[in-house]
């Protein structure tokens, strides 16, 4: 017989076997099959599983079905190992039929179970498996001949093992038979967070370890899960893949059960408590298996509430430090979300453990704090709240915290709670007058900071958030007058810095959803927009003479509409992904966001007035639909020379968005004047109008179009794309560039195809 893997048909002609060659993983599995087919007669291979750690085939044939592992190098000395279990352990185990250790391949025999119902409502079947497995532990733990022919468990050393594979690099080997570190998984930035948060909290694991040694060793499974056992027809339980079995204390394999092991930790304090441990199924699969032990004489009771957590977690951080026998191959990426949850719940167990003393909360809070772990900060002084919900400092930090997650409401809550326990101290006032601002709530603000003043009338930081106030409510009274609209200076270190201030953030967001129409001032540098300005004198010439034009849209007399192309000045990232805009857009739009068009409307001397309009239809026609929905688009119009009465405003009527075309030439208008570097941010909802040009000056303004990603401008583009880009400009550009025009690539694609 030829080796099978060399041809499909070659296979099939000479034993008769009928199986897709292609799902034999490698050679070695091929040879494998080989093997399995002198031992039992095969006619069909099924793969049931591969990864870098082994591979399972489904033999069937006249005499039934057989089953057939093969594990790498590093694991082939325990199949030898599964003989003596299966002698032990008898029909709780699949028959072996054949091993060859040197090659890493085990046969057995059909187990006669099936698998466990995924779709088990009350978990009857999980809890079953728990308790016979718990049985089975309880019955080997006294034959010490027995386990003697296993590997123990050095629980002494799990945590340093677990550490060693945290800080080995890619490819490292030391004396934990660590061949890869975490970082071949995770990368090399999550390894060291990884390192260095757990072993900052190594001596809270280690001290739990500490207590699993009051437990009698006994045989440890490796793998328990679900797809690791089978029920039989008589109502018991299988268990196979015992590759990476070991002895030591009971509890070492529930890790993979119940989710990890800290959800469990806390579980068993509730028992010990006699506190209610709710139904969840951890909840239910962990009090099987702990009375199972009980009642099968393992350990009594109070023991196993002591001790198991530990056995727990030795299990689970053995679990992770075998990672680092990574054989190689696929699942690296699959590998890498389990060791992210693992790694993550250790550190929620090392967080609750050092919840139960104040001092180490509060210390471990310190050290998130340092690490900008605002959420893991913020859970510990939580903790620590629910103890003592007057703490002022406790209530100071839990506010601070929760505004740097961004759970506004959390540190509304805290600060108000603060302000009624420390009614002396204007921090609490003035903290919730700086949130209140942070949501564009002026009068609210003014109402915390009179208060914060009031206990306090030399407090500077009440003072500054008062000024803020009163800039804020002069920008309100200005807009409301009839004749203004919203108007917002940026400061030079906004724009050196490239960061909004989150109220000025809010109250931009607030006008424009009032008003439909927002002028910022002081976006860029004059000297930048002049420079742009030359830019596009320069090459776009062409379009200045009033002809017909094949790839420019005439939007009004001597007035045409062309398609910017995205280039070093044109798309620079900081301008059309403005980090003093974007959050804002965001905001108004979402953050899946586009850049639906990009065009610059040219205004040419002697230029008449265009007619009101709006800039697009709206979304639905029918009469009587209402018109208060959230805007779809808008756009930032960016002058390159300056808009006055001479050069041409673009007049717009404030609040048209939510008001129907026919109904809007009766109401106020506004003519803003915008200097150089200043932008108007404009609903595509409202209602304007460009003002003629009477300068002897081309007047070009950009016009960048932002919209919901679902939305397509279909009144505008027929004359021209929305998009252009100049040559390899796509290669190059930034991420957060691609993604807001990547759309108008796919759809080009798509259109194409």
């Amino acid at each position: 017989m030829p080796p099978l893997g060399m041809a499909s048909s070659a296979a099939k002609a000479d034993t008769g076997l009928e199986m897709d060659m292609k799902e034999i993983a490698d050679w070695q599995d091929a040879s494998a099959i080989e093997w399995a087919m002198r031992v039992i007669a095969v006619d069909e291979v099924e793969q049931i599983s591969h990864s870098g750690w082994a591979a399972t085939y489904r033999l069937s044939g006249p005499d039934g079905v057989g089953y057939l592992k093969t594990v790498p190098y590093n694991q082939r000395s325990q199949l030898a190992r599964f003989q003596a279990i299966a002698n032990r352990l008898g029909d709780r185990v699949p028959r072996v039929l054949a091993i060859e250790p040197l090659s890493g391949w085990i046969l057995t025999a059909d187990h006669g179970g099936r698998d466990l119902d995924s779709s088990d409502e009350d978990d009857s079947e999980m809890l079953i498996v728990l308790r016979e497995f718990a049985g089975i532990q309880a019955q080997v733990a006294d034959s010490l001949d027995f386990l003697s022919g296993f590997d123990a468990v050095d629980t002494a050393r799990t945590i340093s093992d677990l550490l060693a594979f945290l800080d080995a690099a890619r490819d490292a080997s030391d004396d934990s038979q660590v061949d890869v570190g975490v970082a071949y998984f995770v990368g090399e930035a999550d390894a060291r967070r990884y390192s260095r948060l757990l072993g900052a909290r190594s001596g809270l694991l280690e001290n739990l370890v500490r207590e699993s040694s009051a437990l009698p060793v006994t045989l440890a499974h490796g793998d328990l899960q679900r797809w690791n056992a089978s029920l039989r027809s008589d109502g018991r339980a299988v268990f196979m893949d015992w590759d990476e079995v070991s002895v030591g204390p009971a509890g070492m394999c529930l890790h993979g059960v119940l989710g990890g092991c800290a959800t469990a930790n806390v579980l068993l304090a509730r028992m010990a408590d006699s506190r209610p441990l709710g139904e969840a199924p951890v909840a239910r699969r962990l009090e099987a298996y702990l009375t199972a032990l009980v009642e099968s004489g393992y350990a009594p009771r109070d023991v196993l509430l002591r001790a198991l957590g530990g056995a727990m977690c030795v299990g689970q951080a053995r679990f992770i430090a075998s990672f680092g026998r990574y054989p190689g191959g696929g699942q690296r990426e699959a590998s890498a979300r389990t060791l992210r949850n693992r790694l993550s719940d250790l550190l929620d167990l090392a967080d609750w453990l050092a919840s139960r003393h104040t001092d180490d909360a509060l210390r471990y809070a310190d050290d998130y704090e340092d690490g900008q772990e605002w959420v893991r900060a913020r859970n510990l002084i939580q903790d620590q709240l629910a103890r003592d919900s007057q703490d002022s400092a406790l209530l100071e930090r839990y506010g601070r915290l929760s505004v740097l997650i961004g759970d506004i409401a959390a540190a509304e809550e805290a600060y108000r709670d603060l302000a009624s326990t420390s009614p002396a101290d204007p921090a609490a006032r003035v903290a919730l007058a700086r949130l209140a601002l942070g949501r564009a709530d002026v009068a609210e603000a003014s109402f915390e900071v009179r208060k914060a003043l009031e206990i306090d009338a030399s407090c500077d930081s009440a003072r500054q958030i008062r000024a803020r106030v009163e800039m804020f409510s002069a920008l309100e009274q200005a807009a409301r007058s009839p004749d203004a609209i919203p108007r917002i200076a940026l400061s030079e270190s906004e724009r050196e810095s490239g960061h909004l201030e989150p109220d000025k953030q809010a109250m931009i967001a607030r006008m424009f959803g009032e008003y439909g129409v927002v002028q910022i001032d002081g976006l860029f540098s004059a000297e930048r927009i002049k420079r742009m300005e030359k830019s596009f004198l320069r090459q776009y010439c062409d379009y200045f003479e009033d002809v017909d034009y094949s790839d420019a849209l005439k939007v009004g007399d001597k007035r045409y509409m062309l398609t910017m192309a995205l280039d070093d000045d044109f798309g620079a990232e900081d301008f059309v992904s403005s980090p003093l805009v974007m959050p804002v857009i965001r905001q108004l739009l979402g953050d899946e966001c586009i850049l639906s068009a990009y065009t610059a409307v040219v205004s040419q001397p002697g230029s008449d007035d265009q007619p009101l309009h709006k800039d697009h239809s709206a979304l639905f026609e029918e009469i009587g639909w209402p018109l208060e929905h959230p805007a779809f688009a808008a756009q930032v119009i960016v002058p390159l020379i300056p808009l006055d009465a001479v050069t041409g405003a673009t007049r717009v009527i404030k609040g048209s968005q939510r008001v129907p075309l026919y109904e809007t030439d009766s109401l106020p208008h506004q003519d803003p004047v915008v200097p150089l570097g200043s932008c108007l941010l404009i609903d595509y909802a409202v209602s304007h109008y460009g003002i003629g040009n009477r300068s002897e000056r081309i007047r070009p303004i950009l016009n960048l179009v932002y919209s919901r990603p679902w939305f397509r401008d279909c009144r505008n583009y027929h004359k021209q794309p929305p998009l252009r880009f100049s040559p390899e400009y796509l290669d190059a550009a930034p991420e957060q560039v691609r993604k807001l025009v990547n759309w108008w690539v796919l759809e080009k694609s798509a259109a194409v195809r």
